[in-house]
C-alpha cells in the first residue's frame, strides 16, 4: 500500500470513528461471534497478556479483557487517535482496569520481546498486510517488516470486510 494510500484509509477510520462509538452495542452484537470464535480458536483464557491490532474502537479487546480477567490483560492498539478514543471511553464505561491502549501502526509495534501470550487481528481489511508479530507470520504477511517483537503462543488473523 502506497503511503497515499495509507493515508487515505486512515483518513476514512478517522472520519468513520464517531459512527463506530455511536452504534458500539449494535456492532459488538453483530461481531459477537467473530469474538467468540477468536477467543475459542487462540484458547485465550483467564491470566492471559493479549494484544489487539488494529482494535479500532475496542472490540474484541473489551470482550477479551473480561475473559482474562483481573489476573491477565489486554493491549488494544489501532493507528487512529479518534479510534483509541472510543475503545478507552468504552473501556472505562464498563469499568474495566485490566486493558490499556496505544496508538500505532500495524507494522510498528512499541512492544518488548514475549510481551503477549496471544495476538489477535479480526479488522485487517483496508489496513496494510504487514504486522510485527515475530515467527508467527500467516500468510499473507510480509515476513520482511515482521520485528522480533512479540512472541505469542497463539495468533489469529482475520480478513473480515467491513
Amino acid at each position: 500500500m502506497s503511503q497515499g494510500q495509507t493515508n487515505d484509509t486512515l483518513r476514512e477510520w478517522r472520519e468513520s470513528a464517531k459512527y463506530w462509538e455511536k452504534h458500539a452495542a449494535t456492532i459488538r452484537k453483530m461481531f459477537a461471534p467473530v469474538t467468540q470464535a477468536l477467543i475459542e480458536e487462540t484458547r485465550i483464557s483467564e491470566g492471559d497478556r493479549v494484544l489487539d491490532v488494529a482494535g479500532g474502537p475496542g472490540e474484541p479487546s473489551l470482550t477479551i479483557a473480561e475473559v482474562v480477567g483481573l489476573t491477565g490483560s489486554v493491549t488494544c492498539t489501532d493507528a487512529v487517535r479518534e479510534m483509541v478514543a472510543a475503545a478507552r471511553d468504552e473501556a472505562h464505561r464498563r469499568g474495566l482496569e485490566n486493558i490499556s491502549f496505544e496508538q500505532c501502526l500495524a507494522d510498528s509495534l512499541p512492544f518488548e520481546d514475549n510481551s503477549f501470550d496471544a495476538v489477535v487481528m479480526p479488522r485487517s481489511g483496508g489496513h496494510d498486510d504487514r504486522v510485527a508479530v515475530g515467527d508467527f507470520i500467516p500468510i499473507g504477511v510480509d515476513k520482511d517488516c515482521a520485528a522480533p517483537a512479540l512472541k505469542p503462543k497463539k495468533l489469529i488473523i482475520l480478513r473480515v470486510g467491513l
